[in-house]
Parts: C-alpha cells; structure tokens; sequence
C-alpha cells in the first residue's frame, strides 16, 4: 500500500486500488506521504474530492480531511494530501 506524493491515495482508485477501495476504513489506513516543508506526517490528511456529504463538512471541521471541490485535479499529480500545520497542499 505505498503512496507517493504524484499519485492519488489507493482508496481514491491508486496504482493498486480496487472497486471497494474508497472506503473510509481505507482511508484511514492510509499511509500519508511526509509533507514537503515540514518533513512530517502526522498533521497530514487526505483532500477529498466530490459533492460532500455532511458528514465531510463535520470531519473538516475536525482536521480529519480537507475538501478539495467537486472537480478532480486534471493530473494523477494531485493535490491529494494537505499539512494542516504549514497549510501546505500537495
């Protein structure tokens, strides 16, 4: 289950995703690439494309994902992760 930083997460349809894959148990299971200012992973969380449903807003506002908009990023590229500590995308 390795995510790089120019690939979307395995949950999200990754390299080695499957149909059942965007699970939330996955995406909390989710390895989180080290953030590019700070070197560290534990304030990272997954961006979260999509029409969100309310319990998306409530974890938002818990620091658990960050939405990203209705629309995916046009590359594999991303962003897909975000540094809730140096509000870094990436």
């Amino acid at each position: 289950m390795k995510t790089t930083e120019n690939e979307p997460p395995e949950w999200l349809g990754g390299p080695t995703g499957d149909d059942d894959s965007n699970s939330d148990a996955h995406r909390d299971e989710a390895p989180r690439p080290p953030c590019p200012r700070c070197g560290k992973t534990d304030k990272v969380v997954p961006i979260i494309y999509g029409m969100p449903a309310e319990e998306l807003f409530r974890e938002q506002e818990a620091g658990l994902v960050r939405l990203g908009g209705c629309c995916l990023p046009e590359s594999r590229e991303g962003p897909w992760w975000y540094c809730t500590r140096d509000r870094q995308e990436y």
